[in-house]
């Protein structure tokens, strides 16, 4: 049973699967703010979306921008190697939708996977 379905590429699925990142980044929208400590989140593989992870929420960390969260953490626990390469997910996500709404990083604890 899970509270809610994000979709992953490939790379941090991956990661998250095989427990080298254990924080999820996002913009903090309202699909997000709904999230809350102890919920469990389905990440399905984009494009194969019969492969997932279940992981349940043990932390919520609210930014007000990426810098200040990736700065706060290791970059191994964002899949990362250095906060630059962490700002690819700028790809994904304007500085307007990043400045409107703030960032989270949902702290995860994986346990259930099918690949």
């Amino acid at each position: 049973m899970f509270d809610h379905i994000m979709r992953l590429s490939e790379e941090p699925f991956s990661k998250i699967s095989s427990q080298l990142q254990d924080i999820e980044s996002r913009i903090y929208d309202e699909k997000r703010k709904r999230v809350q400590m102890g919920d469990v989140i389905q990440f399905r593989l984009r494009g194969n979306e019969e492969k997932f992870i279940n992981a349940r929420v043990i932390g919520l960390l609210v930014f007000t921008c990426f810098e200040d969260l990736f700065s706060s953490f290791s970059p191994s626990r964002f899949g990362g190697e250095s906060i630059p390469s962490l700002l690819s997910v700028r790809k994904y996500y304007s500085r307007i939708e990043e400045a409107r709404n703030g960032v989270v990083g949902m702290v995860l604890d994986v346990f259930e996977i099918k690949n």
